[in-house]
C-alpha cells in the first residue's frame, strides 16, 4: 500500500494506530493518566505543542496580520453572567441528555440516535440501547430526554464559599462574546471602517455530556475565531467569501480536499443567533464531523448586548456626519484548534510498504510541522557532535531544527518521518574532510550531498533543495 493511496476510513485499526503514534512520539496523550485520566482532557507533548503553535501562527498570519482589515484582541476566560444571559447561553446553550437506568451512565440523546443508525446489530434498530452495553444494561431502559446546560460555573472573590450569588461567574464557552464586548472600544480608538474583523485565539470550556473520539469532542479546547463586521446588505457576499477563505486555509494546513465537504444548516435547525450557517466537515476516522463553522450571525449579538447593558453598540460611519448609526452584521469563521490538529494528523498520515518494513510518515506541510529539519551526527564521536552542534547553532535563527544522537541512522530517519520532519541532515566522518553533509528529503527519501556553507545559505534564504542531482 503506497502512502498516496492510503485511506484511513478503510482501515478499522486506524484510530488505534494514530493514537499510538501520538503517544509514542510525544504529540498528545490523555491527561492525568497516572490517576485514571480525566475524561475530555489531554496533554500535549513537546512535538504536539510546537505543531499547535505553528498552526496558530499560520492562522494568525492568514486571518489577522496579513490583512489590512483585521485586528487581534485578547479577552478574559472568566465571563460575567450578564454577558452570557444577554447572548442566550444561559437559557439556550444546552444539549439533550438521557441516562441509562441500569448502569446510570449519561449520554447525549442525539448521539444515541447516531449510534443506533450506525450499528450493524439489527436489535439496536428496534430500540434505543445503552451504548455502554454493560451486562447490567437491559435494552431500552433510558430516561426521558432532559436538557443539560453546558456552561462551566465557578465563583470569584472572598465570598465565593459563602453562597453569595454575586460571586457566580462562568468559564467562557466561546471566545466570540469577549470580542463583542470590546467592539465599541475598538471602533472608538482604531478608526477602522467597515468592513473589518476582530480575531482571537484562546481556551474555551464546555461541560460536554460525553466527550469522545479522541480530540474531536473535549471539555477544554482552544478556539481560533474571527468576527467580521460588515454592512447588512453585504453580509451574504462576505459569508460566501469567508467560506472560501476557510477552505483555502484547510489547504494551507495540508488537509486533503477529498476529505472535506460543505454542510449548510437547514433554517429550522439554525442556532438562535444565526441567519445562515455552513459547516466545513472532515472525514474523521469515526465519520463525517464539523471541522470549521462559518455563521452569518446578523446583528443579533451587538443588538442584544446593547439592549441588556443599555450601552451603545452601534456603528456610525465617521466619514459621513449625516449617516445613521446601525448595528453591523457579523460573519463568523470559527474553528477548534484541537479538532483541526486531529484532522491534520489524519489527513497527513501515510503508510508505505518498503522491502522489509512498513514506513509510517506524516506528510505535514512545512508551515506546521514541528521541525522542518533534524540534524544527526552519525556517531557520538566528539568531532562529529561538535560539527553538528555548530551547524545547528548557525541554522537555528532561520528555522526549527531537531537534534538527535540516539539509535541507528535508520531508526532516527523513521522517528523523524513519524514526526513529520521534512529534511534530515547527517554529519558523517567524510564531513570532517570535505565540510559537506547529506540532506535527505522525507517524502521521496532521496538524498543529496551539500557543502555546509551551501546548506546554511539554503536555510537562511529559504531556498529549495534540488534532489534531482546527486
Amino acid at each position: 500500500m503506497r502512502g498516496k493511496d492510503y485511506k484511513h476510513f478503510e482501515d478499522p485499526n486506524f484510530q488505534e494506530k494514530l493514537v499510538s503514534l501520538c503517544k509514542r512520539r510525544g504529540f498528545v496523550f490523555p491527561s492525568a493518566d497516572h490517576y485514571g485520566g480525566l475524561s475530555g482532557s489531554f496533554d500535549y507533548g513537546p512535538v504536539g505543542t510546537q505543531m499547535k503553535k505553528n498552526i496558530k501562527d499560520l492562522w494568525w498570519k492568514t486571518f489577522i496580520t496579513s490583512r489590512p482589515d483585521c485586528m487581534g484582541v485578547e479577552t478574559p476566560i472568566l465571563t460575567k453572567p450578564e454577558v452570557l444571559q444577554a447572548s442566550g447561553h444561559i437559557d439556550n446553550f444546552q444539549d439533550p441528555m438521557v441516562e441509562c437506568k441500569d448502569c446510570h451512565h449519561r449520554f447525549r440523546a442525539d448521539h444515541i440516535q447516531q449510534f443506533v443508525e450506525s450499528s450493524k446489530n439489527p436489535k439496536d434498530r428496534l430500540a434505543f440501547p445503552c451504548p455502554k452495553g454493560n451486562s447490567e444494561c437491559h435494552g431500552n431502559n433510558l430516561t426521558e430526554i432532559k436538557q443539560f446546560n453546558l456552561l462551566f460555573q465557578t465563583h470569584v472573590g472572598p465570598t465565593a464559599h459563602e453562597g453569595d450569588p454575586s460571586s457566580i461567574t462562568y468559564l467562557r464557552p466561546e471566545t466570540a462574546q469577549g470580542i463583542f464586548q470590546v467592539f465599541p472600544k475598538v471602533t472608538q480608538f482604531s478608526g477602522q471602517r467597515l468592513p473589518f474583523g476582530l480575531g482571537q485565539m484562546g481556551k474555551s470550556f464546555r461541560n460536554e455530556i460525553s466527550p469522545r473520539d479522541f480530540l474531536f469532542r473535549m471539555r477544554e479546547f482552544e478556539q481560533l475565531e474571527l468576527e467580521y463586521f460588515c454592512e447588512p446588505q453585504e453580509a451574504e457576499q462576505w459569508y460566501q467569501y469567508w467560506i472560501n477563505e476557510c477552505l483555502s486555509f484547510c489547504n494551507k494546513v495540508g488537509i486533503s480536499p477529498d476529505h472535506l465537504k460543505l454542510q449548510h444548516t437547514d433554517s429550522a435547525d439554525l442556532a438562535h443567533y444565526s441567519k445562515a450557517t455552513c459547516d466545513i466537515q472532515f472525514l474523521f476516522p469515526q465519520g463525517w464531523g464539523e471541522l470549521l463553522g462559518i455563521a452569518n450571525r446578523g446583528d443579533y449579538d451587538l443588538r442584544v448586548h446593547a439592549e441588556h447593558s443599555k450601552k451603545d453598540f452601534y456603528y456610525k460611519n465617521p466619514d459621513n456626519p449625516e449617516a445613521e448609526k446601525f448595528y453591523p452584521y457579523v460573519i463568523e469563521p470559527s474553528l477548534g484548534l484541537d479538532r483541526l490538529f486531529y484532522a491534520t494528523l489524519v489527513s497527513c498520515y501515510h503508510e508505505e510498504k518498503l522491502e522489509d518494513e512498513t514506513r509510517v510518515v506524516l506528510k505535514l506541510s512545512e508551515d506546521i510541522s514541528p521541525f522542518k529539519f533534524a540534524i544527526f551526527p552519525i556517531s557520538k564521536k566528539d568531532p562529529l557532535i561538535d560539527m553538528s552542534m555548530d551547524i545547528w547553532k548557525k541554522c537555528l535563527p532561520y528555522t526549527t531544527m531537531d537534534y538527535g544522537v540516539a539509535g541507528s541512522i535508520g531508526k532516527r530517519y523513521r522517528k523523524q518521518d513519524e514526526i513529520g520532519t521534512k529534511y534530515c541532515i547527517t554529519v558523517d566522518f567524510a564531513s570532517l574532510e570535505d565540510n559537506a553533509v547529506t540532506v535527505r528529503e522525507r517524502d521521496s527519501m532521496k538524498q543529496i550531498r551539500l557543502p555546509i556553507t551551501s546548506l546554511v545559505d539554503h536555510i537562511a534564504l529559504n531556498k529549495p533543495f534540488d534532489f534531482t542531482t546527486k
